[in-house]
């Protein structure tokens, strides 16, 4: 970031103990070679800082958040433009941008009320491999 406050790599704020979320964000840094995209979980104090300085401290755990420039995305907005951001053949997902937001965030809403069912919970970060543990932020 620069000292402006402007975002240099856009910022994904992911639910740290999430089974899927962890999946999502081990999945985007594998097919993310340029190493455009940047991590934090929820709970990191990077992600508190951001979250509150856009005005979403207090938004829950079941949001994802990408933080690009002076932009906040959310829910499947977020969504999409992490998977949209990966080489092809993933950044054709972009194409969903189409259907209506409030449908989109319907069905995000419901996996993400199932998710830690499905996926269960793992320790913070736990699935992250150490070698992409330089694109994460803590503190």
């Amino acid at each position: 970031m620069h000292e402006t406050g402007e975002i240099d790599h856009p910022i994904v704020v992911f639910d740290g103990v999430c089974g899927l979320c962890n999946r999502l964000v081990v999945f985007a840094l594998r097919r993310d070679p340029s190493g455009m995209l940047r991590f934090a979980s929820n709970r990191a104090p990077a992600a508190q800082r951001l979250l509150s300085q856009h005005g979403l401290a207090g938004i829950d755990a079941e949001s994802a958040v990408v933080f690009v420039g002076d932009n906040a995305l959310l829910r499947s907005d977020a969504v999409l433009f992490i998977v949209g951001s990966l080489r092809f053949p993933y950044s054709l997902v972009k194409v969903f941008r189409v259907v209506p937001r409030p449908v989109r965030d319907l069905v995000y809403r419901a996996v993400a009320r199932r998710r830690r069912q499905i996926f269960g919970e793992v320790a913070e970060c736990e699935l992250i491999p150490a070698e992409f543990r330089d694109r994460f932020l803590g503190e």
